[in-house]
This record gives structure tokens, C-alpha cells and sequence, in this order.
């Protein structure tokens, strides 16, 4: 049985560990061992291992019934193949609510079940956790999806109603749901990392030889007590710049730890090879780290896309970017994912956020819909990574001083107003010299003169989806 052989693999670890020669206490803290805690410690071991279990067994149930009612609604579905086939609404909604259309109340009951896991990570391991707030994000999303079409193939202007209510109330539900603990995971996995340094003594003839260095710890890989990258070993070190290096690895690690993708995998390994690292060091991680931290990425990309997808049928609202950060140093909002020059007029290099105030994760509408309030013609920069409108006069970016790039950059929009709420932050203002979207009141510095950003002109107003702290109170680039 998995349960048997789960409590093997526990008695085989330790025991191995302890040939090893790790002393047996550590398994069950400072305090000498009694029978008691010796049973405590296999009991709580193998509890776990019963309720990871039944967990995993609860997302295989919930995994299969949610492809089995997408199913009904994709191409070459019961559903998709009554609306080619041109039924009437009735006939439609008499395959919604057959034997063959999807089983709502098992949906809820696995979103309900799913969300219990993730409410409690402690009980079981994270690839549980993964694969549960994946699930309940897509039953939810699925879940509006029937409500919406209900809404749409029904003839009755009070059961359309009913449908779209519910439909909203679902998504806002969900997402409420889910947002905090989700962004906590996400923050606290990029806060795992950590610098300190590492040292060792040899004797060489009569003399002892002191060899010290600059390490990253990622504590959710490894635990508190190892390293995952280290520099080169230095005589008298650390020395600051191996300091510097490892400093200089924190952006583009964490830069995928939340974006995933390609891109920011390719920014890590390039920083990889150009810093002075101990080089076994460098290819365990790229063989055994890099999937993992990938992977989390991966994770944390698509479930911000589907709290996103919620919330845009929570509030009617339009599709938005998220990851979009206010820099602490010229209170400009940009966007850090691209590699390339970031010119922040105050630093003079990289944007930041470390060392001051954190930043707000933004969100900037990538779509005008029928909303009066919200003004079109904003592009970003690939030169200084900011968010700017070269109409109204002013366009001058602090990385090439010339006009701002709209190389790459798609068509962005901003939200006209004055009205704070918990989600929406309001007094925003862009700037008359530059062209850039600024936060006024904190660290301000136009590119253009130097001097203050102007704050004249509209407010504008931002939405938020939670906060991005960064944990090194260095200098972290993006």
C-alpha cells in the first residue's frame, strides 16, 4: 500500500541520515528524545502521508470530472455539436440540464474541497497545493462559463439575470477566496531567498588558511541550513563584490520565480554565467534548481492569469496586465520582465523597489471598453521600462534621452479619476515633461530635467492585485 510504503521511505531516510552520521535528535529537536516524541514525530510523519493521500485522490476525482464537463462544452462536445447542428434554446438547455450535461453540484463540491487543501498547506505537501488552487481556479472559472451561457440561450429576461448574477457573485466569490493566499504564497516563495556567507579554515604547513565566500540560500529548496549557489572561494573573503554578485542574482531569480517563462529563464542563466561562481555550484543548480524554480514560475504566471480571468467577470471590467511596479526611486509605475536597460533617473541604472518602500503589484487595462473613464494612447518603453503617453506634450525617456521606444509595447489604458477603494489606488498623475505615469508624494524625478515630476493634469487611478515584497534591503534589479 502507498501508506506502507510512504512509512518505509520515512525509516529508510532516517536511518540512512543516521549512518550518515546526523545525530538522531535533530529529527526531534533540542530536547533529548523520549518515547512519547519518538512516537509523536512518526505519527505526525505518517498522518501526513494518510492525508496527502486522500488529497491526491481528491484532485484525480475533481481533475476527472472537470475534463469530462469541458468536454460537453469543446468543439466536438454534445453542447458544441447541438449549437453547430442549430438547435433551439429549449433543446440547448435541455442538454444542460440531461444526464450528459455537466454535474454542477460535483463541481461545487470539488471547488469546496479544493479550497480546504489550499486554506491548509500545512497538511499537505506543495505539489498538492499546486495542483488544488490550479483545479479550484479552473471549476470556478468553468463554473461562470455555464452561467454565462445559461444567461446567453435563455429566453426569459429574469432567469438571464439570475444567470449573470450568479455568475458574478461566483467569480467575486473565488476570487476573494483565493487572492490572499495565493499572492502569500507567491511572496513568500521569492522571500525564501536569502544572502549570508560561507567560510572555512585549512592548516597548511603551520599556518591556518582562511577561505571564505558569498552564498544565495533558497530556503523552500533546501531548508535554512544549506546553500544553493555560492561564489568562488576567496582568501580573507568575502570580499563586497562577491557580495555584490550574489546580491545580483536576487532580481533575475525572482524575476522567475514569478513570471516563468522563456525569457526570464534565459535572463537567470545569463546572470548565471557571467557571475563569479563557484562552478559545481552553478551546475547543480542549473540541473537540479532551475526545473524547479521554473516550474514555480510557471505556477504562479498562469494562477494570477485566472485570478485576472475572475475578477474581469467579477467586475465587468476589461483584460489587464499584472506585474506592473512603482519604483521607489523616481516614483515612475514600469514593467520589469524584459530584459534591458531599466534607467531610472534616481539610480541611474535599474529600477527598484528593495531598500524603500515595496510596491504594489499593478494592473493596467490592455483594453478600452465602453467605460467614459478611461483614457487610451499609453505604450511602454523598452528603454526605460515606464509607462507613457507622448500626447499632451513632453516625451523624453532617462535611458537614451531621447523620446521614449514604443518598440514591443502593445496598447495599454488607464483609468481617469479620483476614487480610492481597496482594490483601486487613485492619484496617479502623469507627467507634463516626460510623458511617464508617476506617483506623486513619495521619491519623484523626472528624466527630463531632473527635477520633481510635474503632477499637474488628470489623476488617474490603478488597480492592484496584492503586493510584491521584495526581502533584500539591497540594491535587486530587474
Amino acid at each position: 500500500m502507498p501508506e506502507q510504503s510512504g512509512l518505509i521511505e520515512i525509516v529508510e531516510f532516517m536511518s540512512g541520515a543516521i549512518e550518515k552520521g546526523q545525530k538522531f535528535w535533530e529529527f526531534f529537536g533540542p530536547q533529548q528524545p523520549t518515547a512519547e516524541t519518538i512516537t509523536a514525530a512518526f505519527a505526525a510523519e505518517v498522518q501526513q502521508i494518510f492525508t496527502t493521500g486522500t488529497a491526491q485522490g481528491d484532485v484525480t476525482k475533481a481533475q476527472s470530472d472537470l475534463d469530462a464537463a469541458q468536454h460537453f462544452l469543446a468543439n466536438g462536445g454534445d453542447y458544441a455539436n447541438a449549437v453547430k447542428n442549430g438547435e433551439t434554446n429549449a433543446q440547448l438547455i435541455g442538454h444542460m440540464d440531461g444526464t450528459d450535461g455537466p454535474p454542477l453540484f460535483a463541481l461545487n463540491s470539488h471547488a469546496d474541497t479544493m479550497n480546504g487543501w489550499v486554506q491548509n498547506p500545512g497538511l499537505v505537501g506543495w505539489d498538492v497545493i499546486n495542483k488544488a488552487a490550479t483545479l479550484y481556479l479552473a471549476l470556478q472559472t468553468y463554473l461562470c462559463t455555464i452561467h454565462r451561457e445559461r444567461a446567453r440561450i435563455s429566453d426569459d429576461e429574469k432567469e438571464k439575470k439570475t444567470q449573470l448574477d450568479d455568475a458574478t457573485n461566483a467569480a467575486r466569490t473565488a476570487f476573494a477566496t483565493m487572492k490572499g493566499v495565493l499572492l502569500n504564497i507567491m511572496v513568500s516563495r521569492c522571500q525564501s531567498l536569502s544572502v549570508g556567507q560561507w567560510s572555512y579554515t585549512t592548516q597548511s604547513g603551520r599556518h591556518p588558511a582562511y577561505e571564505a565566500g558569498s552564498i544565495l540560500s533558497d530556503s523552500w529548496l533546501h531548508g535554512s541550513g544549506d546553500y544553493t549557489l555560492r561564489t568562488r572561494a576567496r582568501k580573507d573573503g568575502p570580499y563586497d563584490e562577491q557580495v555584490a554578485t550574489i546580491q545580483g542574482l536576487i532580481g533575475p531569480y525572482q524575476n522567475l520565480l514569478w513570471h516563468g517563462g522563456d525569457k526570464a529563464q534565459a535572463a537567470l542563466v545569463a546572470a548565471l554565467d557571467s557571475a563569479a561562481l563557484d562552478s559545481g555550484s552553478a551546475d547543480s543548480f542549473k540541473n537540479a534548481d532551475l526545473p524547479k524554480v521554473r516550474a514555480f514560475g510557471d505556477w504562479a504566471a498562469s494562477v494570477r492569469a485566472s485570478l485576472l480571468a475572475l475578477d474581469g467577470i467579477g467586475r465587468g471590467g476589461t483584460a489587464k496586465q499584472d506585474s506592473w511596479r512603482w519604483c521607489n526611486g523616481c516614483g515612475t509605475l514600469f514593467y520589469p520582465p524584459e530584459p534591458g536597460s531599466k534607467q531610472c533617473p534616481t539610480y541611474g541604472a535599474f529600477h527598484q523597489e528593495a531598500g524603500g518602500a515595496p510596491s504594489s503589484n499593478y494592473l493596467v487595462p490592455l483594453d478600452k471598453t465602453a467605460d467614459p473613464n478611461i483614457e487610451g494612447g499609453w505604450t511602454w518603453c523598452s528603454k526605460c521600462g515606464a509607462l507613457h503617453r507622448a500626447s499632451g506634450g513632453g516625451d523624453r525617456c532617462p535611458a537614451t534621452n531621447g523620446p521614449h521606444s514604443v518598440d514591443g509595447s502593445g496598447a495599454y489604458y488607464v483609468m481617469v479619476g479620483t476614487a480610492d477603494d481597496t482594490e483601486i489606488q487613485a492619484g496617479w498623475r502623469r507627467c507634463s515633461k516626460c510623458s511617464v505615469l508617476h506617483y506623486p508624494g513619495g521619491p519623484s524625478r523626472c528624466g527630463a530635467d531632473g527635477g520633481a515630476h510635474a503632477a499637474d493634469g488628470s489623476g488617474y487611478r490603478l488597480d492592484r492585485l496584492g503586493h510584491w515584497t521584495p526581502p533584500i534591503t539591497g540594491p535587486v534589479s530587474f
